[in-house]
């Protein structure tokens, strides 16, 4: 009996997707106790440089949703997957292709939506994690 086949290859392509991506964004993905190290190394003359921690804060963040992308986009690829090889029909043809094709762009919108509507979010609560309340700017709008 064969319990393999070639389309087991795209199960295992999608874990070591997967693997690759985390491996790749760790970098990254540093924890609030680096950024603030980070932070303190790019002080010259008792001032931070301009940008600096913002630059460490966003690079976090969009390395976490990224992730999270990555993570919900091939997980959706092994249900497919499943789906598949359990001979689950799928219907063919330019109406279909045209769906699809809406779809993938209908994803991308909200994909795009999501992640900005995340950032400010994420943004607070790290700042929350790092910056010590004796060390907050202070913004006045005058």
């Amino acid at each position: 009996m064969d319990y393999l086949s070639l389309t087991d290859l795209f199960l295992v392509g999608l874990v070591f997707d997967v693997t690759g991506a985390y491996v790749l964004a760790r970098g990254l993905l540093i924890s609030p106790q680096m950024v603030r190290e980070l932070m303190a190394t790019h002080q010259f003359g008792g001032e931070a440089i301009p940008g600096v921690e913002e630059s460490h804060f966003q690079n976090r963040i969009d390395a976490e949703i990224g992730v999270a992308y990555i993570g919900l986009g091939f997980v959706l690829q092994v249900a497919g997957y499943v789906l598949e090889l359990g001979d689950v029909g799928g219907a063919t043809g330019t109406t279909r292709l045209l769906v699809g094709v809406g779809l993938a762009l209908a994803t991308l919108v909200v994909a795009l939506i999501g992640w900005k509507a995340l950032c400010p979010i994420r943004l607070r609560r790290l700042e929350d994690r790092v910056v010590r309340p004796e060390e907050r700017l202070v913004v006045h709008d005058d």
